[in-house]
């Protein structure tokens, strides 16, 4: 009996829990919203928060991709890798969503414009997950302006709470020449980031040669509030004997909530450097006083470290020449072939033989005159096998006939020279004019009429 009357309970309370809250209808798209905080009375060097909030009538199936936003004149950071995950009521029904906030601080005074944002995510539908959503945000517009007093500065911080503090190595008693001392410097704000903090001048020291060393960025988050450190350090190697003075260093910054200009200031070292007679400064060692190894390490290193910078255009170079090699190897030879066959066709056509018999009109010498006007009419055989000829009838057709001058040629070259002596200068213009209307002939049809043999009788 207790059985039976499990079973049925067990039958009529099954449709209560059959129905989930993702089968139950969406009566809302999902939405995005950004918006700047703070808004208005923005300082270049203050940390403004964009926040981006993105809500959804069901749960998320992807998380929202938040992607690298860039702004010019600005420094942007994403600091939280994953959003905040929020719950409303709108009439009585819940949305779920997701807050995120990218850090901006603006590096100069004008107007900066905060791009659209598209963030891709997914939701639940009826169990199952959607086709990926892409939401977009609408552009914003935040103005920033110098605070008042560090128009001129060069970096401005602004925060709300700022530190500054050094240390050193070592103790400045019983230094001498060849000695180095260490001065650190660490910088730390609130409501910053390391990258916003200023950038410290180790100024160069009388006596001393300075070091630098790589500055160390760490960012903190605790809860929303962010925080900025930077670590400065040089080494000054001391080179003279005599006193030594550390420059002091100060720093200004903004303070946006009192609305003032403060500054911290680390006071200067000064220090007395004994004589070292075992020191010897490497400065003062001239050139050719260094062995050979010295010089053969210092080569060895300077042409590794060019090596290394330029290690990428190099290899282009190199696969650039090794394609070239390539591409000759395979396609040079029939190239230069092609070439050699170019050349030797234009030394035996018309145009080139018809340059000759110019230059020898020029010269007026009725031998050259005779041998490049025959070998040009030669060019103009398309038969090499038959003796070349020209149309008589064709050449008394023309306004300009270059007939007298065959036979005028035929006489002075071939004759007892008491004939007149040819005009080299007439006759090319008159075949000048001949070579126009042959092309033209053999561009239509074949030249008609009695032909005139090599040999010109008079």
């Amino acid at each position: 009996m207790r059985a039976a009357l499990f079973i049925l309970l067990i039958l009529f309370s099954n449709p209560a829990f059959g129905q989930s809250t993702e089968e139950v209808a969406i009566d809302a798209e999902p939405e995005i919203r950004a918006f700047l905080e703070p808004d208005s009375d923005i300082y270049v060097g203050q940390l403004i928060r964009l926040w981006i909030e993105i809500s959804t009538p069901t749960r998320f199936s992807k998380a929202p991709n938040y992607p690298e936003l860039l702004i010019d004149g600005a420094i942007v950071l994403l600091p939280d890798q994953f959003g905040v995950n929020t719950s409303s009521s709108q009439g009585g029904k819940t949305r779920v969503g997701q807050r995120q906030r990218y850090a901006i601080i603006p590096q100069h005074e004008g107007t900066f414009i905060v791009p659209p944002i598209k963030i891709p995510f997914g939701i639940m539908i009826n169990g199952k997950a959607s086709d990926p959503i892409i939401l977009q945000t609408k552009p914003l517009e935040l103005t920033a302006a110098f605070p008042p007093g560090m128009e001129n500065a060069k970096q401005i911080l602004s925060t709300k709470e700022f530190s500054i503090n050094e240390t050193y190595d070592r103790e400045t008693t019983d230094l001498k020449v060849g000695d180095a001392i260490t001065r650190t410097v660490t910088l730390h704000g609130e409501n910053t980031f390391a990258l916003a903090l200023p950038t410290l001048n180790f100024e160069p020291v009388k006596g001393t040669r300075i070091y630098l060393a790589q500055s160390v960025l760490t960012n903190k988050t605790n809860r929303g509030q962010y925080s900025g450190t930077r670590i400065d350090a040089g080494t000054y190697v001391l080179e003279q004997a005599g006193d030594v003075v550390l420059p002091e260093i100060k720093v200004q910054w903004w303070n946006p909530e009192s609305k003032t200009i403060e500054s911290t200031l680390l006071p200067s070292l000064e220090f007395q450097v004994a004589k070292n007679p075992n020191f010897q400064n490497p400065g003062s060692i001239s050139p050719e006083s260094k062995n050979l190894a010295e010089k053969l390490k210092q080569g060895v290193a300077s042409f590794l470290a060019w090596l290394w910078d330029n290690i990428v255009m190099l290899s282009l170079a190199a696969f650039g020449i090794y394609v070239v090699m390539m591409a000759w190897q395979r396609f040079g030879k029939p190239m230069i072939e092609r070439v050699q066959t170019w050349h030797q066709r234009r030394l035996v056509s018309e145009p080139h033989y018809f340059r000759e018999f110019h230059r020898a009109c020029n010269t007026n010498d009725e031998t050259k005159i005779a041998q490049s006007f025959w070998r040009w009419v030669n060019s103009l055989s398309p038969d090499t096998k038959t003796i070349p000829t020209l149309s008589i009838a064709g050449l008394r057709d023309t306004e300009i006939s270059p007939e007298d001058y065959f036979k005028q040629l035929g006489l002075s070259h071939y004759g007892n020279g008491s004939e007149t002596k040819i005009d080299g200068q007439k006759f090319y213009q008159a075949m000048k004019a001949k070579r126009r209307e042959i092309r033209s002939h053999r561009s239509t049809k074949p030249p008609l009429g009695k032909k005139a043999t090599l040999n010109p009788q008079g």
